[in-house]
């Protein structure tokens, strides 16, 4: 693939794989849209340009990685922007030592072409929902977008509360009531699924009391009682055989 579509391209430009690889990473991690390839691009080249921080997110994120500090649930944390790491580029200026992700085709087109703009920040754009950012020139219209955003998530969390709120609950017997004969019973724990957007999550909680008969131990009690049945027959049946073998026990002993 390096040969037949990017090498020529490379030696023209005078730019090494190594470096053309490790900014299609960050663009590989960055974009969502390939039509914003080349303009995340020309983010990175810009600032790299005006010697300033690249700031991105996602080296931050494999320099947490790569020294096993990732949460791993999609929250940057301030002890990972303050990691001392050469991958993280919200510290140290210019490209990490190498990729950060495995780019594709696209993501290494865009590295060695990238579009011609005066971008040096871009905001996710809350409006849209397939990965698409806003761009901006200033750190006034960057700030303003990232405002944006955030009032769009304050009013995004109220309504995911109320979708959790007003998702049907599966019923279930009520629990047995606490008595004061119940005081050194186990605790039952009691399984409530709720639903809450695309998923199902298992709520726990747990309350005291006596644990009800089960159909399980029902049949377990009637096992034991066939069983002491079962026994107390074959006993009986077994009662002539054990008086023969005595008597068979008797003859054979010889006087003194």
């Amino acid at each position: 693939m390096w040969k037949e579509n990017l090498a020529k391209t490379a030696a023209d430009k005078k730019i090494s794989i190594h470096e053309v690889v490790t900014v299609a990473s960050i663009i590989e991690t960055e974009a969502k849209l390939d039509s914003e390839r080349p303009v995340v691009a020309s983010v990175v080249y810009n600032r790299m340009s005006k010697s300033m921080p690249l700031g991105v997110d996602s080296t931050v994120v494999y320099a947490a990685k790569i020294d096993g500090k990732w949460h791993n649930n999609g929250k940057v944390y301030q002890s990972d922007i303050d990691r001392r790491s050469p991958y993280n580029t919200r510290i140290f200026k210019g490209l990490p030592p190498g990729p950060v992700g495995s780019p594709g085709l696209s993501s290494l087109l865009a590295a060695l072409n990238p579009a011609q703009t005066t971008y040096l920040f871009y905001v996710r754009n809350p409006y849209q929902n397939n990965g698409a950012h806003n761009f901006y020139s200033s750190a006034a219209e960057f700030e303003n977008g990232v405002t944006m955003l955030r009032n769009w998530e304050k009013k995004q969390a109220p309504a995911a509360a109320a979708v959790q709120t007003s998702a049907p609950a599966a019923t279930m017997p009520p629990a047995p009531t606490p008595s004061a004969s119940s005081a050194g019973s186990r605790g039952i724990l009691l399984h409530v699924w709720a639903k809450s957007d695309a998923q199902l999550r298992l709520k726990s909680t747990a309350c005291t009391g006596p644990k009800p008969p089960s159909r399980f131990s029902n049949k377990s009690q009637s096992l034991r009682q066939n069983r002491q049945h079962l026994q107390n027959r074959l006993s009986k049946l077994n009662r002539p055989l054990r008086k023969r073998r005595a008597r068979q026990a008797r003859r054979l002993v010889l006087p003194k």
